[in-house]
Order: C-alpha cells, then structure tokens, then sequence
C-alpha cells in the first residue's frame, strides 16, 4: 500500500542497505579468525538443514549475512571526500581550538583551512575531468558518467561550457575560432539570461 506523506513536496528518503567492508576481511587476519569462528558457532547453533533445496538455501544465506553483519565493520563514504589527510588534520585542529575557546588560533586555522580545501577542490575536479577524459578517449563512457554521477557541480559545469559553446543563433559551435568568440563575446549575453 502507497503510503502518503505529510508533505508531498518533501518526499521520505530511501534507506540505502549498509555496505560491509569486505576488503578488509581479506586484509586483517584477526577479523577472519573472529569471522570464521562466528559462522562456526552459527550454523552449529541452526543445526540439521531442511530436505527443501530453496528453505536450506534461505536458512545458509541468514546465517552467513548476519554472522557478517555482527563481525565486519561498515563501509562509511567520506563526507568530503575531496580533502586530503593533512586538510583534515587542520580542520580538527580549528576544532580543538574552538573548543578551547581560543579565537585567534581559530580564526588562523579557519583561514589555512578554507584555502587548502579549496585547492583540494580543485584538484579533485581536475583529477575527475582527467579521468573523464581518459574514458573518453578510450571510448569508454563509465567514468564519464561516473563523474558526472559524483559531482552535480562538475555536470553543471559542464552544461554552462555546453551553453557557451552554442551560438546566439542556437547552432553548435562547429570551428576552433568560433569557439575562442563565445567565451569573450557571448559571456554577457549568458550571464544575462
């Protein structure tokens, strides 16, 4: 049954399913052992299997994804995932002196940090275009579509320099000198719009 909300402009998020990180099961002995030994005790817990194939099957399946869920850690995407490890480092530093009330350490690290993050930006998007690009060239379009998918901002981008390619006139811009016209004349007339 379709269930209404309260608000129908604000639709209700779909909850994604947890990814388990796998990877790291292959890198850390210890979370294998401690892996193992749960799937062990599990299905010695659950006994006999049922003489039906698809109940035995469910009943296998159940076993093995909850001794994952209990064993395995989380796959977490970074919030900002174009930050640098050192950029990090100096946004906990303004924390702490926020925290400690100190303004003018703040004010320091809120300076250092907001140039760093917006270089950090900057390579991450020139990092995503080269990656674009090399797909490109090898005619293959997943990492095109992968980078749009990634960054609305850099698909948003894209259709501004798509606007400024195109003629007043409507058509596409065709030669390299007509390019170079658009971008010095036509810039008023997009910012106008």
């Amino acid at each position: 049954m379709h269930q209404l909300h309260p608000n129908p402009m604000r639709t209700a998020k779909v909850r994604q399913s947890k990814c388990l990180d796998v990877e790291t099961l292959a890198q850390s002995d210890e979370l294998a052992d401690k892996y193992n030994i749960t799937v062990t005790n599990s299905f010695q817990a659950v006994g006999s299997l049922l003489e039906d194939v698809e109940s035995s099957w469910l009943a296998t399946r159940n076993v093995i994804f909850q001794s994952a869920r209990s064993t395995l850690p989380v796959v977490q995407k970074p919030k900002r995932p174009w930050l640098t490890a050192d950029t990090i480092l100096i946004l906990y530093k303004k924390r702490e002196a926020r925290l400690r009330g100190s303004t003018e350490d703040w004010r320091k690290y809120k300076g250092i940090f907001k140039a760093r993050s917006k270089q950090d930006l900057e390579n991450y998007y020139s990092r995503l275009a080269d990656e674009a690009e090399e797909g490109v060239k090898r005619y293959n379009l997943r990492s095109v579509f992968r980078t749009l998918r990634i960054s609305p901002q850099v698909s948003h981008t894209i259709t501004q320099a798509t606007a400024a390619m195109s003629q007043c006139c409507g058509a596409m811009v065709s030669h390299a000198v007509q390019r170079r016209k658009p971008w010095s004349v036509g810039a008023l007339t997009i910012r106008t719009h």
